[in-house]
């Protein structure tokens, strides 16, 4: 399963990512988090 990593992602580019099936990590608050884990399972 492909990963993206960025410091910031908007709403946008995570969207996106879902929708072609690849993990959006970002930071999130102080560690880094995959933000669209909950969706892609």
């Amino acid at each position: 399963m492909p990963v993206f990593a960025s410091l910031y992602m908007g709403d946008d580019i995570v969207s996106y990512l879902t929708k072609n099936k690849i993990y959006a990590m970002a930071i999130k608050e102080d560690t880094m988090d995959i933000l669209n884990f909950e969706v892609l399972q």
